[in-house]
């Protein structure tokens, strides 16, 4: 993976002639305005107005801004991060929670608003998004909270003890939920700025973990929260768990994973711990991608940019930009359901198990299922036509 922004629900923000970029003298509603100047930028696809907003001495914050407003661009979903909850200082900085909906970036469905945690500095009469540095991210620290080992930055010193016995929850869920299977065993390792997750091994996503034995620590690069912190919210818990489901299952058959299918590597975390897509669902009925994409990866748009989705351990910027992104991941949703439904509760292990015995779909199918990868894509296709 290359080093590309997460699944991040897009920042909003607007353009104002009469008054200086989040002009007001309370910090509040000056970023409330700042980030209405920017969802109206993005909007009227003004690149210009929309980096008027942006801290320019940030390199990687200001890339990852650039992608951020071609993400929205390509997607052309309405962009609503525009409500601040809560703002508090931190050294000189201002840190808002800024409310959210990242599911309607990844499947195009609603949710209740959850919150992501952003940095702001004034520049004069204007607001600028930004992160910490340097000496301002508070230092490296290693602890051991409950029973999770986390890596962080000083920054998340206030929000750490919050996000391990979270994570210890979700890791005691996973465990009941693939009761059959060895427990994993992991770390975590939160980054907290682009900055910092240009150092990472696996940036380009909301969350991530090397193929590796020896190096079990969960990469955390975006969080969701549920409140002004709260606790983690329904998108970040499905983050972590899927990672978590990834992680037993690659320690328990580490050859299966670059083997899988494209729908298969991700069908199964969505229906044990994704967001309820509702009537976003159907929108696989019209037209269903053919066996073929599910199987390889889902097609991207050759105008919008980016490499596809077939690589990525979970969704990144480059998936996000395919208008068939949300499509492909209810489609993963729905079959991964039918191969529940049909063939029972720990079908999708046991066709993970299979391929680590076989790189050929052929054989791992005959082995797990007794049936050919084709007629499953065509019990499929019937089971969920009925299901429109």
């Amino acid at each position: 993976m290359t080093a590309r922004p997460a699944l991040v629900a897009a920042l909003a923000f607007a353009l104002s002639c009469t008054m200086p970029i989040g002009g007001s003298a309370d910090p509040r509603s000056a970023i409330e305005a700042m980030l209405q100047v920017r969802a109206e930028a993005v909007a009227r696809n003004d690149p210009a107005a929309f980096r008027a907003t942006v801290d320019t001495t940030r390199a990687a914050f200001r890339r990852t801004q650039q992608e951020l407003f071609d993400m929205a661009r390509a997607r052309g979903i309405p962009l609503g991060m525009t409500r601040v909850a809560k703002i508090e200082t931190y050294r000189g900085y201002t840190r808002a929670y800024v409310e959210d909906v990242p599911e309607a970036m990844l499947l195009g469905s609603t949710a209740a608003a959850s919150y992501r945690r952003m940095y702001f500095r004034r520049e004069g009469d204007r607001w600028l998004a930004t992160e910490p540095t340097g000496d301002d991210l508070g230092g490296e620290k290693k602890r051991v909270i409950g029973e999770v080992e986390v890596e962080y930055w000083g920054v998340d010193e206030d929000v750490i003890d919050i996000i391990a016995r979270d994570v210890g929850t979700l890791r005691e869920e996973m465990a009941r939920t693939v009761h059959w299977a060895p427990r994993a065993t992991f770390s975590i390792r939160i980054y907290p700025t682009a900055e910092t997750v240009g150092l990472s091994h696996l940036p380009g996503a909301a969350a991530a973990h090397l193929l590796d034995p020896r190096d079990r620590a969960m990469r955390i690069y975006q969080l969701w929260w549920t409140g002004s912190p709260g606790g983690l919210a329904p998108f970040s818990r499905f983050t972590v768990s899927d990672q978590i489901l990834g992680m037993t299952r690659d320690q328990a058959e580490p050859r299966a994973y670059l083997r899988l299918d494209w729908w298969l590597r991700h069908g199964p975390g969505h229906i044990l711990v994704g967001p309820d897509p509702g009537a976003a669902a159907k929108a696989i009925c019209p037209e269903p991608l053919t066996w073929k994409q599910m199987f390889d990866a889902p097609p991207t748009d050759d105008a919008m940019g980016g490499e596809g989705m077939g690589g990525s351990l979970v969704p990144t910027y480059w998936s996000l930009v395919s208008l068939t992104t949300p499509r492909a991941f209810l489609q993963a949703r729905s079959m991964a359901d039918h191969l529940r439904a049909m063939y029972g509760e720990r079908a999708y292990w046991d066709l993970w198990l299979a391929y680590g015995g076989t790189p050929a779909a052929a054989e791992a199918y005959a082995k797990a299922l007794k049936v050919t990868p084709e007629r499953f894509y065509s019990d499929w296709l019937t089971w969920a036509r009925a299901r429109c």
